[in-house]
């Protein structure tokens, strides 16, 4: 479901959710919080939650472990320096788990230290009304990105070679995505529907490491 910006808080569990399916197997894009407890907001300090109630967390949650790096992760051309979190891929399940953050998905893929032998998977949201790190990337369901840009993450440098929608219940099937290539970054959001619904496409841009 995408998520909404308001301005209260609720004292039970909200859920985000962005689902890719990966060879028969759900792979899920998602948020799970407290906000009875915990405030999240997005880029522009506005807060966020979930408008699907209807799911709790599960132990699959416990297994996460967030690492924020401060500004390491910037695509210049659109102006987007966000932090770097990294996360685990848990029963084929990852959870981003803020609206500020990109997210290396620490054990699909390879390593940022590693970066040449394989590659490099990272997640973000985008929000619906709100700013978050995918929302830098697309206007009005276009894509605000083009082949030939960069992408910095830490100390390395990607070069943006592709960049195309893919229908959430495709993108298992989807060679090109889950390939293993040396030097090879995916980077993955929601594109945000225009009406109140869910998102139903994501944005796959794939880079080149240069350096």
């Amino acid at each position: 479901m995408k998520p909404q910006r308001i301005a209260r808080q609720r004292g039970h569990w909200g859920w985000v959710v962005d689902c890719l399916i990966v060879a028969g197997v759900i792979l899920v894009i998602a948020l799970v919080v407290d906000t009875g407890e915990v405030t999240l907001t997005d880029m522009n300090g506005d807060l966020v939650i979930a408008d699907d109630d209807s799911r709790t967390p599960d132990d699959q949650a416990i297994g996460m472990v967030l690492h924020q790096r401060s500004g390491e992760f910037q695509i210049p051309s659109v102006g987007l320096s966000a932090d770097l979190g990294s996360i685990n891929d848990v029963d084929g399940v990852m959870y981003p788990p803020n609206y500020e953050s990109v997210f290396h998905v620490r054990n699909r893929g390879v390593g940022l230290t590693n970066a040449e032998e394989g590659t490099v998977f990272l997640v973000t949201h985008a929000t619906a009304g709100g700013r978050s790190p995918g929302n830098y990337v697309q206007v009005d369901q276009n894509v605000m990105l083009n082949a030939g840009e960069f992408i910095i993450i830490g100390d390395l440098t990607y070069l943006v070679v592709d960049i195309y929608t893919v229908p959430k219940t495709e993108i298992g099937e989807d060679a090109r995505l889950w390939e293993s290539t040396p030097g090879r970054l995916v980077f993955m959001t929601c594109l945000v529907e225009p009406s109140d619904g869910p998102s139903t496409t994501n944005i796959v841009i794939i880079g080149d490491l240069v350096t």
